[in-house]
């Protein structure tokens, strides 16, 4: 187990602010590497709500070397995959391939990072495919549902935009727009550069070195588990992204409001969200949040899943999570359920959080521990998941933490400790739904009393 516990990571600061961190597994059959820009939804003006999703999108409609024909094409040919998401603080680009595939697989990336072609013509194209993605996000209650709570938690906040914004705004985009926040944003001290798998330090700066070219890494040193490592004769990498860091946000402070939304639709199921404040990523609570969730909420051992589901067979899907942000966080709660035993739900669930921190024992806090634990551990068998689990470490701090370090910090974390948050979840929660018209009044009444 002391094995499986060792870190073997390496992270350099070039000398103009980029990263890049490898994740080193000699014994892996592939490689994931990426390219994670620290900017998302929240960073948009509001007036141009869906641009840094719409830019993603963007990405894969060619470069100044590859139609997008091509790059699908280089990727199928030899069996990996390419693929992106934004989030509402960061985008990200990455593939994964076999290890021959390294200088292709990061030859991708960067078409898709680095050089995309901002073409008008295909964000003609682009924006009415971005619409009907709306369009199919808006007829998915359990996935619209989200981004109104969103917006419930953070009203008139970055943080409570939707990622994909609205049509309109959409339709307003241009590519100018693209280029201004490629500008703003994609610049050396905003960029990650991200690998994990079969390979050493010094063979990703020689595969990353030909896409960056002004990026320059004399005098920067590898910091990481391992210690520090030196490359003799390292070259100067270069790109023409040696501009300084764009202005830090200038917005307040999110705070999540214990606010309301209800909408009716004509649909079997009511879907229904509550949730409170929690911390922001990087706080050493963040832990307690994520195991008091876990006793709540996760798995079928869980508070919610045996009282709401097996015991009162109130609902299929039940269900606790936590969600971390730069400068805020929530815990909550998402459950479906018909439409006639809203107002059973809800009395069940109300008094299943007065009783929360009575109901907590040991053993409780000892499985959660234990999920945790396991999850983390499993998920590194993934050389995706190691890739994007270092580079959201990044995200918010200098350097990921250490395996060893996350889980001492868990299993520090006291019953005591869970139970004083789990009082916080008596207080008026913020409250999204998405239900038949009967049930909205139940949803109202219920949020108004508490």
């Amino acid at each position: 187990m002391a094995q499986a516990l060792e870190d073997h990571f390496q992270v350099m600061r070039l000398d103009n602010g980029a990263r890049l961190v490898l994740d080193q597994r000699p014994h892996a059959a592939s490689i994931a590497v990426g390219t994670w820009v620290m900017a998302g939804s929240r960073h948009e003006d509001c007036a141009q709500a869906g641009l840094a999703h719409a830019l993603e999108h963007m990405a894969f409609k060619g470069s100044s070397q590859r139609s997008g024909e091509e790059i699908a094409r280089a990727i199928d040919a030899v069996g990996g995959e390419l693929d992106a998401y934004t989030s509402r603080e960061a985008t990200a680009f990455y593939a994964q391939i076999l290890p021959e595939d390294l200088a292709l697989g990061l030859d991708l990336v960067a078409d898709l990072a680095l050089r995309p072609r901002l073409d008008a013509s295909d964000w003609q194209l682009e924006a009415e495919v971005i619409c009907h993605e709306i369009a199919q996000t808006q007829d998915t209650p359990d996935d619209i549902l989200f981004d109104y709570f969103q917006e419930t938690c953070y009203p008139g906040h970055p943080l409570g935009r939707s990622i994909l914004g609205s049509e309109a705004s959409v339709q307003a985009l241009s590519v100018d727009d693209f280029k201004r926040f490629r500008a703003a944003h994609y610049r050396p001290n905003n960029l990650i550069f991200a690998a994990s798998g079969p390979l050493d330090m010094a063979r990703l700066e020689d595969a990353v070195g030909p896409h960056l070219a002004a990026l320059d890494t004399s005098g920067s040193t590898p910091i990481g588990a391992n210690g520090p490592t030196e490359r003799a004769g390292s070259e100067p990498l270069s790109v023409s992204l040696s501009e300084p860091l764009s202005e830090p946000l200038s917005e307040p402070l999110p705070e999540l409001q214990p606010g309301r939304f209800l909408q009716a639709r004509a649909m079997e199921q009511a879907q229904i969200v509550v949730g409170w404040p929690s911390v922001c990523q990087g706080d050493a609570r963040s832990y307690a949040y994520v195991l008091l969730s876990h006793m709540l909420g996760y798995g079928g051992a869980s508070h919610l899943f045996m009282d709401i589901r097996e015991r009162r067979g109130l609902a299929y899907m039940v269900y606790a999570s936590t969600q971390f942000f730069s400068d805020a966080g929530q815990i909550y709660v998402h459950a479906s359920t018909a439409s006639g035993q809203v107002p059973a739900y809800l009395d069940a669930l109300q008094d299943l959080l007065l009783r929360l921190p009575s109901l907590l024992t040991e053993a409780d806090l000892q499985r959660a521990k234990a999920q945790f634990r396991a999850g983390t551990l499993m998920a590194r068998d993934s050389v995706t998941a190691n890739v994007r689990a270092l580079a959201h470490h990044l995200i918010w701090s200098e350097e990921p933490k250490r395996l060893a370090e996350i889980l001492a910090q868990v299993e520090a974390v006291s019953l005591e400790e869970i139970k004083a948050l789990a009082a916080g979840l008596a207080k008026r929660p913020a409250l999204t739904a998405i239900a038949p018209e009967p049930a909205l009044s139940a949803l109202e009444s219920w949020h108004a009393g508490l």
